[in-house]
């Protein structure tokens, strides 16, 4: 009987074990989505994500492609900052928040970063502001890239992402295979990897959230805009 008793509990304890692991909650889209404090996983949909990483000094985006159960990067955006002391702050992300927004304070100058990106139009923005005007200096690079003119990179991938570089007051260079803002208080970075029956430009951006702005759009706007679209966003 003693041996019984052992059997029908350990196969009672064998049934709730496997019916634990059946009806185990599935991973949520934020928690897929992580993959630790300091790098984050944006999934744009099933087969393609962005993934961030980095701290104050440099960031970087790698869009990525999932094929036969592998993520490879496509193209990758590295934004370096110029004006950086020898100690950068580390850049944290919370896999519950569309919108990541981090404010770092190095020696007497206060810096935000705000990341996003709208999986609607397959776009990534990135605002880097100081509140030391003019302080503010900046390299992106695309990488691989095909042509590099001003305000805007292209890459190589099929068919091919768009980088641009917006200053707020000041002007971008194209320096060899990067683009360049110095003496700044505030820029924004856009990048798009667009499918071929969606692409986005600069001049369709304009007209979506600044079609008064004319030859002198309102930056300000238009990222404040690009913010609050994908922190509104469905998961």
């Amino acid at each position: 009987m003693r041996l019984r008793s052992v059997i029908r509990v350990l196969g009672m304890g064998l049934f709730f074990a496997m019916l634990g692991c059946r009806e185990a909650p599935t991973t949520s889209h934020a928690e897929k989505r992580s993959v630790d404090h300091d790098s984050f996983a944006f999934l744009v949909n099933d087969e393609s994500r962005v993934m961030m990483s980095g701290d104050s000094q440099q960031q970087t985006f790698a869009w990525q492609i999932h094929h036969d159960n592998v993520w490879t990067d496509a193209s990758k955006v590295v934004v370096q900052r110029l004006d950086s002391p020898k100690s950068p702050a580390p850049w944290r992300f919370s896999p519950t928040s569309p919108v990541h927004v981090q404010d770092f304070q190095e020696e007497q100058v206060a810096y935000t970063l705000s990341t996003g990106i709208l999986r609607s139009k397959r776009l990534l923005f990135h605002r880097i502001r100081c509140d030391h005007p003019g302080l503010l200096q900046v390299r992106a690079t695309l990488d691989p890239f095909t042509e590099v003119g001003p305000k805007q990179i292209i890459s190589r991938a099929s068919p091919a992402s768009q980088m641009w570089l917006i200053p707020f007051e000041s002007e971008v260079a194209a320096e060899g295979d990067a683009l360049v803002i110095r003496g700044e208080g505030e820029l924004l970075l856009l990048w798009h990897w667009p499918r071929e029956d969606l692409i986005t430009t600069w001049q369709s951006l304009l007209k979506d959230y600044d079609p008064e702005g004319g030859e002198h759009p309102n930056i300000a706007k238009i990222a404040d805009l690009l913010q609050q679209e994908a922190a509104q966003q469905k998961e």
